[in-house]
């Protein structure tokens, strides 16, 4: 039986049309194709020990941060940077610094206490006859609105009697008492700087 052949006699049989690319699509392709690998690559979800690597990692810079002369807010009043002078050898006084940033009424800093010394003390500095002298006095003003710093050669907190000195890195608590603020413990740092503080007359 002769099957029906639905091609006219003499007539060409079509050929399947093959697709002709010039360098450019080729080029074209290519790209596109690698683009494509490239997004997929991207959209891979992180490796679980990579990820948790990373938090890891993110943890402990935040915890470094919180502790590293971390500044502390009471009241009205923020307590910038706290750090004591370290002392060299068996030198039993050093020196309390740091910066009273007020965004209220004004205040005062009324004393400040701690087991790290036998006496704690505010004190101011003056100058008589050209000698630099320091003074004990009853309060530090801070003004409204303002700021009121502790500085070597300034107003410092004196830390009279230290029971084992001040390494660099040793860290300590003052509580510190504001007239209107409150009371606040903050975490103060040893570090080291030019001069040594136990050196001045009183």
């Amino acid at each position: 039986m002769k099957l029906f052949d639905a091609t006219p006699a003499g007539a060409a049989v079509p050929r399947p049309t093959v697709g002709t690319y010039s360098n450019t699509n080729l080029y074209q392709l290519g790209s596109q194709q690698s683009r494509s690998y490239t997004k997929h690559q991207n959209a891979q979800p992180m490796n679980p020990m990579k990820k948790t690597t990373a938090l890891i990692f993110s943890s402990l810079i935040a915890i470094s941060s919180a502790f590293a002369g971390a500044d502390v807010k009471v009241g009205d009043v923020t307590i910038v940077h706290p750090w004591a002078r370290a002392t060299p050898g068996a030198v039993k006084n050093s020196a309390a610094f740091m910066v009273f940033d007020n965004k209220g009424a004004a205040d005062k800093l009324l004393s400040a206490t701690g087991d790290v010394a036998r006496e704690i003390q505010i004190h101011s500095m003056i100058t008589e006859a050209g000698v630099m002298k320091m003074r004990e006095i009853k309060s530090l003003d801070i003004p409204a609105s303002g700021k009121a710093e502790l500085k070597p050669g300034g107003y410092h907190i004196m830390l009279i009697g230290l029971k084992d000195g001040l390494k660099e890195g040793q860290k300590f608590p003052l509580k510190l008492k504001f007239e209107k603020a409150g009371e606040v413990i903050v975490e103060v740092t040893a570090e080291k700087a030019g001069g040594d503080h136990s050196g001045h007359k009183h």
